[in-house]
C-alpha cells in the first residue's frame, strides 16, 4: 500500500496532472517500493511524528511524479539515429528506473528517513 493516495496526490500535494487512476495508482505503488529501498525497509508508520509522517506522504508523490513526467525509466530503446547522429546502448548502460528523484530525497531527509546510522531513542526500543 502507498504511503500517499491519489486523492493526496492530486489536492494536496498538486503534483502532475496523471487522469487515469490506475496509472496514478502504479506510480504511487512503485514509488513506495523504491522509498522502501532506501530506507532500508525500515520506516515505522506508527513511530512517526505528524510532520514525518507529512514528509512521506510528499516523498511518495514526488518519486511518484517523477515517473508521471518521465516514466519507469524501462523503456529505453536499444539503438536511435538523428541524421549523420547514432546512439547505440551499450552492456555497460545502467537502467535509471528506480533512482530515487532529487525532490524525493529531500522530503526523506525532512521526514528523517535518509539517516542510516542506528537511533538509541527511537519510539519502539521500548518494545525491546
Amino acid at each position: 500500500m502507498a504511503y500517499a493516495d491519489k486523492t493526496y496526490y492530486r489536492n494536496t500535494y498538486i503534483g502532475e496532472p496523471c487522469t487515469v487512476d490506475t496509472t496514478l495508482e502504479k506510480w504511487l505503488s512503485r514509488a513506495t517500493d523504491d522509498i522502501d529501498i532506501y530506507c532500508m525497509n525500515s520506516i515505522v508508520l506508527a513511530d512517526l511524528t505528524a510532520a514525518e509522517l507529512e514528509n512521506l506522504k510528499k516523498a511518495n508523490c514526488a518519486q511518484a511524479e517523477n515517473y508521471v513526467i518521465n516514466g519507469s525509466g524501462t523503456d529505453d530503446y536499444e539503438s536511435a539515429s538523428l541524421g549523420s547522429f547514432s546512439y547505440k546502448k551499450s552492456a555497460d548502460d545502467n537502467d535509471r528506473g528506480g533512482v530515487l528523484s532529487e525532490r524525493a530525497a529531500r522530503y526523506l531527509f525532512a521526514a528523517n528517513l535518509l539517516n542510516r546510522s542506528v537511533s538509541v531513542c527511537d519510539p519502539s526500543r521500548n518494545l525491546y
